[in-house]
């Protein structure tokens, strides 16, 4: 606190006295309780103070860069214009529940023009979805890209940037649909494709990505949840009817 009050030069001594008076007497503190708990491991203080001070300190720099760049000077009127035209890509792999989801959040941002992206890395798996799509019957386009390298990360960049080039007046957003699962089950089936393009993407002027979550851990215990009920039900009509034929005879 004494250096913050020399760097924001503050001339009041009092504030100063007492930062600086309030540093001599914890150091003293320290000085003491380690030559006197010397042999009851009072070194683990002298060493693991300053560590722990120092790790604390490190992130300051670059939460003050973050911040620097981020931060809307108080003097200039922040640009708020509206472009003339929006583009919405959502990058299918599949037609599944996570993918509709991601659709039909594309479908709601009213753009001027929705496409769905599927990157060709297996062409049977392509045509299959592209037969699929078609009986679909939603609406939405769907574009195939080729990839015949398999860099996924580079044609998706490719394709923004084109878009972007083509019209100079074009906002692209770009929706990534992300299963999430349990913490555990995550890290051994999530691979963080939705996260890498969205981090690639979003470094391109212009273009915005955005990673629609799908919840798979809601999901799953909502079926299991349904199931149970419909057995639980199917079982009471099972012992009613059994209780009805008895009854009879």
């Amino acid at each position: 606190m004494t250096k913050y009050r020399f760097a924001q030069r503050e001339h009041r001594r009092f504030r100063l006295m007492v930062n600086a008076s309030a540093g001599v007497f914890s150091a003293l503190t320290v000085g003491i309780f380690a030559v006197s708990k010397s042999a009851e491991c009072g070194w683990l203080l002298v060493t693991a103070f300053p560590a722990l001070a120092l790790m604390l300190m490190r992130p300051n720099p670059a939460h003050r860069a973050v911040t620097s760049v981020v931060e809307v000077s108080r003097t200039e009127r922040p640009e708020l214009a509206m472009r003339v035209k929006h583009r919405v890509f959502v990058f299918v792999n599949s037609v599944d529940l996570a993918n509709i989801q991601a659709v039909r959040y594309g479908q709601c941002l009213h753009a001027d023009d929705l496409t769905a992206v599927h990157f060709v890395l297996d062409p049977a798996r392509a045509a299959s979805l592209q037969d699929y799509w078609d009986r679909f019957e939603h609406g939405t386009k769907l574009q195939m890209v080729e990839c015949p390298d398999r860099r996924l990360s580079m044609a998706a960049q490719e394709l923004v940037q084109h878009a972007l080039d083509n019209h100079a007046d074009t906002r692209v957003t770009v929706l990534l649909a992300r299963r999430t699962h349990a913490p555990l089950v995550g890290r051994l089936l999530h691979d963080r494709t939705a996260d890498k393009l969205g981090r690639l993407i979003s470094r391109i002027p212009g273009a915005t990505p955005q990673i629609v979550v799908y919840d798979m851990e809601a999901r799953i215990a909502r079926a299991t949840q349904a199931q149970r009920k419909s057995a639980a039900t199917t079982s009471h009509a099972v012992e009613r009817k059994a209780a009805n034929d008895g009854g009879r005879t």
